[in-house]
């Protein structure tokens, strides 16, 4: 299944459908827990890339939540630790107070395995506004300087920096609550021509919804699309339909509200292929 960001719409008269995008491991011993093998090497350093990076409108009582989002960038799979060490870097590349604890508490964690360009995500719930004690209690004055990289322990002591979006000044001595990582594998892309397709079937401007592309194992010649809102949209309505490429070009077969209906121009072979019950009218 391929999912993919873009913006939203409403189409009058079509049912909510809920999409997510599917996280999973890049071993399959444990495609649900995102767990490596033992004997997958520890990625170093400099085979990582990433971010940590504050999610929006996430802030409240006194803290805020981050994404931690490291890729394998280098040509062989590697793994990281799941909760790997945190330093929080300043301004001048001095370390600041830094305190990680497991977010919920929990047992340890094997690694995770990466292949090349593979990603891995950790929730973190950072404390930024009510100081504790090492902290600075100057009323209007940040509890810490700002950290700018946030230092993330690897192999054979190594580290890798990632920058802290937005900076952030981390109050309670630099508490951090972190999650376990776990996988994330890069998204096939969609072929262009069918994405243009899809988009002008949504009579709206890009905004802010998700779409979800998949195709029948056994004839690729035949994908069903559906869109969902990408966040809360209490009033949001999406919409699932058929295409299929033939003579060089995606042709829509149809468009409908109920993701349970099965158009009769889409041959049964498809919509059984697709898992599709059938309730039609």
């Amino acid at each position: 299944m391929i999912s993919v960001k873009v913006r939203s719409g409403i189409v009058g008269g079509a049912s909510l459908l809920l999409l997510t995008t599917a996280v999973f491991s890049a071993t399959s011993s444990s495609a649900e827990t995102g767990r490596a093998t033992p004997s997958v090497t520890a990625c170093r350093g400099d085979a990582l890339r990433g971010v940590f990076a504050q999610i929006a409108g996430s802030q409240g009582m006194g803290h805020v939540e981050f994404t931690l989002r490291l890729t394998n960038g280098s040509s062989g799979t590697c793994a990281v630790a799941a909760r790997p060490s945190l330093q929080l870097i300043g301004r001048g590349g001095e370390p600041l107070p830094s305190h990680v604890s497991p977010w919920p508490p929990e047992a340890a964690a094997s690694p995770v395995a990466l292949r090349p360009g593979t990603t891995a995500l950790a929730a973190a719930l950072v404390a930024v506004d009510i100081p504790g004690p090492g902290d600075s209690h100057r009323k209007g004055g940040p509890c810490q300087p700002s950290a700018m990289e946030l230092r993330v322990g690897t192999a054979g002591k190594t580290s890798t920096l990632v920058p802290v979006q937005p900076p952030t000044s981390v109050c309670q001595r630099g508490s951090i609550l972190l999650k376990s990582l776990v996988t994330r594998e890069p998204a096939p892309k969609i072929p262009s021509g069918l994405l243009v397709l899809i988009r002008g079937l949504i009579p709206y401007p890009p905004a802010e919804y998700t779409l979800t592309v998949r195709y029948d194992p056994r004839d690729r010649n035949w994908a069903e699309w559906s869109f969902g809102p990408a966040g809360p949209a209490d009033q949001f309505q999406g919409g699932t339909g058929f295409a299929h490429f033939a003579s060089g070009y995606w042709h829509s077969i149809a468009v409908t509200s109920n993701p349970a209906f099965c158009p009769p121009a889409v041959p049964k072979s498809v919509t059984r292929a697709f898992g599709i019950s059938c309730v039609n009218p």
